[in-house]
């Protein structure tokens, strides 16, 4: 990691938190992780590569763009209860003037394997709640210091990883995981320069979101989780540790439903704010607001402490993806301090830190009704990741050799680090709001 600090990234004794080299992979749909990774003066986002999910690739495009216009208007608002200074400061690194241009760039338009689902049914068609059609909130033009290009999402990943020495740059990947997947499959050895990968996505110990058993982001392209994280470190560049990290695995952090679904924002105060960014996210968050409160029990009262709660899948992976120290480090001691930095510094609760466990699981790609499922594994009698003898490779002697039809079907599963654990609901819910001005 580069040893370049920023001066306004320390805590109270002045003490620099390490500068991070980010790239956005995600399918806007709600951009409110994007505009906290921009509020956090240690984080340099160094590309927005956009696949579909959410909304469509067209779409996706549009919403980055027009947030960016939103940031740039609320930033220059006469109003200083608005966009007051501590706020407009905060934003000086990332929007200000000679701030380093962000890539945008398109990618995957669909998955790369099977049958093409979105999630309009949560996010409306554009992604934002219909925000396409209001007048208020352009996407045109597409303002500095983005720069739109025509090079597909995946060979920018590949471009900016080649481009910087290993282990500076963290991906984090917070729609279907399509653009990865691809990067790798064409460059594994580029893309094996990552620092590190927080995904979003998958559902092992709770049920899904978009079937009984299945995660959205898996969900729409359940090949290229599967591709990553069970096929991935089956390749030489892995399998042999032939890279400039020595991984054997891709360094994926995952977030799955089990840790970000803990992480909620009471809706109420993320459509309190004040002048056009106020106005935007009060548009933008309009039908996953209507469609999360459609789910409060019948039999009850609407109980708004409850019922009316923004639940932060993105924005706790972009957290993560900014705030903790990658797979593979040393020692995650660092993760902690980088953390407790940025909570003393903004008077946050810090409940406690970063944790993760290895966890091993498979992929279903094909199933009718389990599309995207994580599968664990969980049979005492099966080998698990404490290594307990698995019967299947017990000999059966010479004069016992099986038919193929005879012997235990294999398992496609991969190991992961799962995070079970974040600094805090609290810890999350006033940085993510602090960058918000909400």
């Amino acid at each position: 990691m580069s040893s370049q600090q920023r001066g306004q990234g320390h805590n109270g004794s002045g003490e620099a938190l390490q500068q991070v080299s980010l790239i956005i992979d995600s399918d806007p749909g709600v951009v409110l992780a994007l505009v906290l990774a921009l509020a956090l003066p240690h984080v340099t986002v160094k590309a927005i590569t956009l696949t579909f999910g959410n909304t469509e690739l067209a779409h996706a495009f549009s919403n980055v763009a027009r947030t960016f216009n939103v940031l740039h208007a609320h930033l220059s608002s006469s109003s200083s209860s608005s966009a007051p200074t501590s706020f407009k400061a905060r934003f000086s690194h990332s929007l200000g003037e000679g701030a380093p241009s962000i890539e945008l760039a398109k990618g995957a338009s669909g998955p790369i394997g099977g049958k093409k689902f979105t999630a309009g049914y949560f996010h409306g068609k554009d992604g934002l709640s219909g925000v396409s059609k209001d007048a208020r909130f352009p996407a045109q033009p597409v303002p500095a210091p983005l720069k739109a290009t025509d090079e597909p999402a995946h060979k920018v990943i590949l471009k900016h990883l080649r481009d910087n020495p290993p282990g500076t740059i963290r991906i984090a990947a917070i729609g279907p995981v399509s653009n990865l997947a691809l990067a790798f499959q064409e460059d594994p050895v580029t893309f094996a320069r990552v620092a590190g990968i927080s995904v979003m996505g998958g559902a092992l110990d709770v049920p899904g979101n978009t079937s009984p058993l299945s995660e959205f982001n898996f969900y729409a392209d359940p090949w290229a989780a599967r591709a990553l994280i069970v096929d991935a470190p089956k390749h030489p560049v892995l399998a042999n540790g032939d890279n400039a990290l020595g991984w054997r695995r891709l360094p994926i952090d995952l977030l799955s439903l089990d840790i970000t679904s803990k992480h909620l924002v009471p809706f109420g105060r993320l459509c309190s704010g004040q002048g056009p960014l106020g106005d935007f996210m009060a548009t933008i968050l309009k039908r996953p607001r209507q469609v999360t409160n459609s789910f409060a029990p019948a039999g009850r009262d609407f109980d708004a402490s409850i019922d009316d709660m923004f639940v932060a899948h993105d924005p706790i992976a972009v957290a993560h993806a900014c705030f903790c120290s990658s797979s593979g480090s040393a020692s995650r001691n660092a993760s902690s301090k980088e953390t407790r930095s940025y909570a003393s510094q903004n008077r946050s609760e810090f409940d406690g830190e970063w944790s993760m466990q290895v966890r091993r699981f498979g992929i279903e790609c094909e199933g009718e009704l389990t599309r995207g499922c994580c599968v664990v594994d969980r049979r005492a009698s099966v080998k698990s990741a404490q290594g307990n003898v698995d019967p299947k490779d017990a000999s059966l002697g010479k004069d016992e050799e099986l038919d193929e039809d005879q012997k235990r079907p294999d398992t496609r599963e991969g190991d992961v680090h799962m995070v079970e654990q974040s600094p805090g609901c609290a810890w999350f819910s006033n940085v993510f709001c602090d960058a918000l001005g909400v």
